[in-house]
């Protein structure tokens, strides 16, 4: 947990990143496979109102962070998957360009572009 804390963000091969991503022919493909996990595996299940769902204390030995990054005329989404003890592995990426909003946009503006003018909500 103090290493965890202590951790600062390493900026410096953001360019050489960004171009290798804008290179990149084909999305880098995963590997692995989701498990799936009865509900007889489970801890202990949750009830919230009518929605209901399995909790487990176990370590998870994997994570998967999806990133947004939002600008006037870009937004942009990178989905990365970290195994313990192993370097991240960049899933998708994709960088949508002037999706043509106007001055002062609202968040549901952004959803009524990205709905009309990609297909991130249909993959």
């Amino acid at each position: 947990m103090i290493d965890e804390l202590a951790w600062t963000a390493d900026s410096s091969m953001n360019d050489e990143e960004w171009r290798l991503l804008q290179e990149q022919k084909e999305p880098t493909a995963s590997n692995r496979h989701v498990a799936h996990h009865s509900k007889s595996d489970a801890d202990f299940c949750v009830k919230v109102g009518n929605v209901e769902f399995a909790m487990f204390c176990r370590p998870v030995l994997s994570e998967r962070h999806i990133g947004i990054d939002q600008g006037v005329k870009n937004f942009a989404i990178a989905v990365v998957e970290k195994d313990v003890g192993k370097s991240p592995n960049i899933v998708a990426a994709i960088n949508y360009t002037d999706l043509r909003l106007k001055n002062r946009f609202k968040a549901a503006d952004v959803l009524v572009e990205l709905t009309e003018q990609t297909d991130l909500l249909h993959g």
